[in-house]
């Protein structure tokens, strides 16, 4: 008799991603996107600036980004503020478990949810506010 139960795949089942591992990989994928924002504008902006072959790949770079800025630059600064808005709260976190301070199953869960709920409003606030300022921009609102 064949058994109709049994699993195809078994190593499916091992891996569950949780909210702590979610969290802690988005954590070092925001700390390589903001280290890879760093060196573009410090590193070729200033040091490598001086340099004839690296200042015409420089114009490419800042031409290319003032395409992208013009059209995408509310969904850049969005993008941005939420990154680092998430690599600054889950630093936080660390540092607090490095205290030794929560770090029961119950508080794990608890500084979860309040990652999430500090992101996502910091985040609904910034975008509130980004449109706000740019319909201000545009002259939107008619001030007499």
């Amino acid at each position: 008799m064949i058994n109709k139960l049994k699993i195809i795949s078994p190593h499916l089942n091992i891996y569950n991603l949780e909210l702590q591992s979610g969290l802690s990989i988005l954590n070092r994928i925001c700390g390589l996107i903001l280290t890879l924002f760093i060196f573009y504008f410090i590193i070729m902006d200033t040091l490598l600036y001086e340099t004839f072959i690296i200042t015409h790949f420089s114009y490419i770079l800042y031409y290319l980004f003032d395409l992208i800025q013009e059209e995408y630059e509310f969904t850049i600064g969005v993008t941005m503020s939420l990154i680092i808005l998430i690599h600054f709260f889950c630093g936080i976190r660390h540092i607090i478990w490095d205290l030794n301070i929560g770090l029961t199953k119950k508080a794990l869960k608890i500084s979860h949810l309040i990652i999430i709920t500090i992101i996502l409003t910091s985040l609904t606030l910034d975008v509130f506010f980004q449109t706000l300022f740019t319909l201000i921009d545009n002259n939107y609102f008619e001030l007499e």
